[in-house]
């Protein structure tokens, strides 16, 4: 026992002494696990893993904006304990939102009882300056009728109207508040009915055709066989209707003018032949007694000309076939 006690002594002394030299050495297990530990990781570099789309994505991280705060409300009940948690409720931070909100609710409704309100909803259209046409007809043209007088644009009713009614000259729509309409039309006076294909077309001073409609007297009948040349987008243009005025004035008052685009403007004979005097009226005088110098010589020697054509004075000749 004495042997054994001293053996254990000795081996604590000498642990103490090799300590305090600070020559401790390790077990040879932890020894070579820190030699090896030290050589891998001079050797080894590091290795790190991403998985997905993180391992692509190297930017700095988005973050979401954090949804708007919501208010929760629990109710109490009867029983001890029991509770109701009504749904969350976001908190409007900005009081503004809640304004907007109430004001374009109310502006809504505003609108919606203004369109349908019978105080603002035309009945009834005045119209002013009628001759040939019809406040019926007009009326219909617009149709503002049961509309809201608000909603109604003057400029582009009165657009739509002259385009409907080439017989009306001036168109002017005004809107009286609070479902009062009122139209004022000019009508365009004809000079001439331009009969040409079986149709027959109105025509005033200034070029414009349009539609007969109920009677007018004085009408100079003009029968053509080919349309005129059109004039600035118009049916004829107005020196050539001016010519037409000029020329009925000497024609026969039994015969009809008469329109082609090669020989110009004449007249049908009674007595069974076309004269033509051209497009130019100024000379008409000087025309007229030469035409009426040829008819005697042909008359005189008994012949019977199909056309006769003083359209140039210097000139003038006869066809015995048209």
């Amino acid at each position: 026992m004495s042997n054994r006690k001293s053996s254990k002594a000795e081996k604590v002394h000498s642990r103490q002494r090799n300590l305090r030299r600070g020559s401790a050495s390790l077990p040879k297990e932890f020894s070579r696990a820190a030699t090896v530990s030290r050589h891998t990781s001079r050797r080894t570099p590091q290795v790190v893993v991403r998985a997905g789309r993180e391992a692509l994505n190297t930017s700095k991280p988005k973050y979401k904006k954090r949804p708007a705060p919501r208010r929760r409300y629990d109710v109490s009940l009867s029983a001890q304990g029991a509770e109701i948690r009504l749904p969350a409720l976001p908190v409007i931070q900005n009081p503004w939102q809640i304004f907007s909100g109430l004001l374009s609710a109310a502006l809504t409704i505003l609108l919606i009882y203004l369109w349908n309100s019978p105080t603002f909803q035309v009945s009834q259209v005045e119209v002013q300056g009628l001759e040939r046409f019809t406040a019926q007809e007009i009326s219909r043209a617009i149709d503002v009728e049961g509309k809201p007088s608000f909603s109604l644009i003057p400029s582009l009713l009165q657009a739509d109207l002259a385009h409907t009614y080439p017989g009306l000259e001036t168109v002017q729509v005004r809107v009286d508040w609070p479902a009062g309409v009122v139209v004022s039309v000019g009508e365009r006076h004809p000079l001439v009915a331009w009969n040409w294909n079986g149709e027959e077309s109105w025509v005033d001073a200034s070029g414009v055709d349009f539609n007969p409609r109920g009677e007018s007297e004085g009408l100079i009948q003009v029968q053509a066989f080919t349309p005129p040349e059109r004039y600035n987008e118009q049916f004829a243009s107005p020196k050539l209707i001016q010519a037409v005025t000029t020329l009925a004035s000497y024609a026969p008052s039994d015969a009809s003018v008469i329109y082609d685009e090669k020989y110009g403007l004449g007249w049908q004979d009674p007595r069974g032949w076309q004269v033509y005097f051209g497009f130019d009226t100024v000379d008409l005088p000087v025309k007229q007694l030469i035409y009426n110098a040829i008819v005697k010589r042909l008359e005189e020697q008994g012949i019977r000309p199909a056309l006769i054509s003083v359209e140039y004075v210097n000139a003038p000749y006869y066809r015995m076939e048209r």
